[in-house]
């Protein structure tokens, strides 16, 4: 007998108990409602501590000129403050870009990989099926995304990616799902 990695079937009541409140916390997030966002410091991996942007005059290679009108130049110098120890490090981050998808992230698993309370053969290869669908399919999206989108939309679009095979994955098998529920409904 195979050895079936899938969740048991009453995870997948908790997997939307966490995803409901979570996702419309990231769409107010997303359509910046105050008050759901906070900051907070963690340890992690930070390539850089900052950036920091001076309008001052400088004569260094790595400015650029800037004309903001009537003749005036202004130069602008981006410069990146390493540290001593830039790698692991302190750092400010916030709710929607830490602790949101990882719950998010853990409640679609649960969701689309618990058992059905028939798991049979054809429940098996609709589960196979779906998810080689929104793989693919997830992919198609990511390379017209690649070509279409740019600059910091094209961040949002990779973040928002994270969820999509598994959002697709539980769609496709819940529809594919409820047609098989119909078929054999209809031959009974």
């Amino acid at each position: 007998m195979k050895k079936s990695y899938l969740f048991p079937n009453y995870f997948k009541r908790i997997g939307y108990a966490i995803v409901i409140p979570f996702f419309l916390i990231l769409i107010l997030n997303l359509c910046k409602v105050p008050y759901l966002n906070f900051d907070f410091k963690t340890f992690g991996i930070a390539s850089y501590k900052g950036i920091s942007v001076t309008t001052e005059r400088v004569d260094i290679n790595l400015s650029c000129t800037v004309e903001p009108g009537e003749g005036d130049q202004m130069n602008i110098q981006t410069t990146f403050d390493t540290g001593e120890n830039a790698w692991f490090t302190m750092t400010g981050t916030d709710f929607q870009a830490t602790i949101l998808p990882i719950i998010l992230i853990i409640g679609l698993l649960l969701i689309a990989f618990s058992r059905e309370k028939i798991e049979d053969e054809m429940i098996v290869k609709i589960r196979e099926q779906s998810l080689i669908w929104a793989v693919v399919v997830n992919f198609i999206i990511l390379i017209f995304g690649i070509l279409l989108i740019f600059s910091l939309p094209y961040l949002y679009f990779l973040s928002l990616q994270i969820f999509f095979v598994l959002i697709l994955f539980i769609v496709k098998f819940n529809i594919e799902l409820s047609r098989l529920k119909k078929i054999t409904k209809n031959e009974e």
